[in-house]
């Protein structure tokens, strides 16, 4: 008898050990930044969020402006610091999930090796201290890539492709900027996965999907219908919120402020957007005809010619090296905590194993085997030349890349 899975399954178990010291000794060296006393930038919205749903104020503008979810469970914790102390616990459960979910899959040592990755990509760990919507949406969107590449759904039972379709709508209420992920997974879900398969499972499978995704979405719809006047699938869109105009026509140079909203000369702040959906409310309390809840609306926005030009550079951009986070450093960060300079993966080491996964993975069962791990790949390579190529924005991305690497 092999000892294989004995080796593997204390491997396992040693890895969570390492990671729960990492853990513990960033958490301890963190509270010498100051970043959990005074959060900054989307920070500050996300627990204005939290102020407004435990006073009951379900329409508040921070709630329609932002990705909503997060609010709601900030909104039931008691501080910061059990916001990252949960985070933490989040990415150890997620370095768990990812060993025993793809073990069946791909094997005991491989399904060690993607949990390796996973806890060796200090990006992870670096936003699970921050009060940001990353650990939990990356952590959703991990468990729906999960379900959905499971055998269960595959084959059309009924609990877990609903199941799929929920989580997958709930990592898009975490991360609006998840939201091409949705059409994706539904024509992903249509696709066969296997010879010849028939229709009739595969249309199972996205009525399904399509179902838990449209009961979570509409179900929040109803809920700001009801306490704001308007009907929001995820976030409130229009004219007056949306920077599509802009980002999509701009170049990428390094520079948030060119692709804000107010134009170049203007230091770009979270509370923009929720001001400017503020206002949009307050016109539609005073009667005025409503202008927002329209995403086609803001998608029409798009310049087509510029999006076609600064495409190129911001998709090579995105499969950078480098680290683009903006409101908080990750490279000072690291240089003054040793628990994160320890962490050896960078996001090229993922796309390069996570590459050569996938193309053993196409050669062993053909091209279809790959469809189910490209959703969250290709929705980020959509919202990236769109907006701009922020490692926030292509976060998902490396959950494919840890199934496959």
């Amino acid at each position: 008898m092999s000892t294989e899975p004995t080796w593997a399954h204390r491997g396992i178990w040693a890895l969570f050990a390492v990671a729960l010291l990492i853990k513990a000794a960033y958490l301890y060296a963190y509270t010498e930044l100051p970043f959990l006393d005074g959060p900054v930038g989307d920070s500050t919205v996300y627990l204005t969020q939290a102020q407004a749903v435990r006073a009951g104020r379900f329409g508040d503008p921070s709630l329609l402006a932002f990705s909503p979810l997060y609010g709601y469970l900030l909104a039931v914790l008691p501080g910061t610091w059990s916001v990252v102390v949960l985070q933490l616990w989040l990415g150890l459960a997620n370095l768990a999930i990812l060993y025993w979910a793809l073990k069946p899959r791909f094997g005991a040592i491989a399904a060690l090796l993607s949990s390796c990755l996973y806890l060796g990509y200090g990006l992870l760990l670096f936003y699970e201290t921050k009060i940001l919507t990353e650990t939990l949406g990356l952590s959703l969107a991990l468990w729906a890539l999960l379900a959905f590449v499971s055998q269960g759904f595959s084959h059309a039972r009924w609990p877990c492709t609903l199941g799929a379709g929920v989580l997958v709508a709930l990592a898009v209420m975490a991360r609006a900027s998840l939201i091409f992920g949705i059409p994706l997974f539904a024509l992903v879900s249509l696709a066969p996965r296997a010879s010849a398969e028939a229709w009739k499972p595969r249309l199972q499978r996205t009525a399904g999907l399509v179902l838990g995704v449209s009961l979570v979405l509409g179900a929040y719809g109803l809920w700001t219908q009801a306490h704001a006047g308007t009907f929001v699938l995820v976030r409130y869109v229009a004219p007056s919120t949306s920077i599509l105009s802009r980002s999509s026509s701009q170049s990428w140079n390094e520079n948030l402020s060119d692709v804000a909203r107010g134009g170049p000369d203007r230091v770009p702040s979270a509370w923009d957007v929720v001001d400017a959906v503020a206002a949009d409310l307050k016109r539609l309390e005073d009667g005025e005809p409503e202008t927002g809840s329209r995403p086609l609306d803001a998608m029409l926005e798009i310049d087509v010619l510029g999006w076609l030009r600064g495409s190129p550079g911001k998709l090579w951009t995105t499969l950078s090296d480098t680290e683009r986070t903006f409101q908080y450093g990750y490279y000072a960060e690291r240089e003054h905590i040793a628990a994160l300079a320890v962490l050896p993966f960078t996001f090229h080491v993922l796309l390069i194993l996570g590459s050569l996964g996938a193309i053993f993975l196409v050669r062993r069962d053909r091209l279809r085997s790959l469809l189910p791990y490209l959703p969250w790949f290709v929705g980020c390579l959509i919202t990236t030349p769109l907006y701009h190529p922020s490692s926030r924005y292509r976060l998902a991305m490396v959950l494919p890349l840890l199934a496959l690497g």
